[in-house]
């Protein structure tokens, strides 16, 4: 990552590491909020529930939100929130288990907080679950909350990350990535 930029300053943080040049939400939580200093010297909120940004990036006049207009930015605190794999969702919490800190979080707030949201794991890694001591893998696939197709009843499934190829998750079934 090289050495800091002077530009960028250490700020408050929850929930995430700085490495370098990059200040980035630990695995199983998102960006929830920045707060920072405008060129005007007004302090101001990012809200994260306004993209899907997981990240900070310092460039030589100070952090940028990645995914945003925000650049040049004096962060003096941010924010990452443990996601919560149904908060945003009709799906039963219950439904399913999670091994939600494996998960990579794909947040899409166009209308929010409606917008269908899926779920993927971290490059490298394979999404999968796990029932009666049996694991199925899923390679390439997101997870979401969907709609059956016979009963209209909101459910668990996965499907190829193009939206093919889609098929429930068992009831009872636990979800991670390896």
């Amino acid at each position: 990552m090289g050495p800091k930029h002077a530009a960028c300053n250490d700020p408050v943080e929850n929930g995430g590491i700085r490495s370098g040049n990059r200040y980035e939400c630990l695995k199983g939580f998102y960006l929830n909020t920045a707060i920072y200093v405008n060129a005007s010297g007004q302090w101001q909120v990012f809200y994260g529930n306004t993209s899907d940004t997981k990240s900070m990036q310092c460039e030589r006049v100070g952090w940028n939100l990645p995914g945003t207009s925000l650049t040049g930015l004096r962060v003096t605190a941010m924010y990452c929130h443990e996601a919560n794999l149904w908060a945003y969702v009709n799906c039963g919490p219950t439904d399913v288990n999670f091994d939600y800190r494996t998960l990579q979080f794909e947040f899409y707030w166009f209308d929010f907080p409606t917008t269908l949201k899926h779920y993927t794991c971290y490059e490298g890694e394979s999404l999968a679950y796990t029932l009666n001591a049996v694991r199925t893998y899923g390679f390439g696939k997101k997870l979401f909350c969907g709609t059956n197709a016979a009963t209209k009843a909101r459910e668990w499934q996965w499907s190829t990350m193009e939206g093919t190829e889609t098929a429930p998750i068992p009831f009872g079934a636990k979800m991670s990535c390896f």
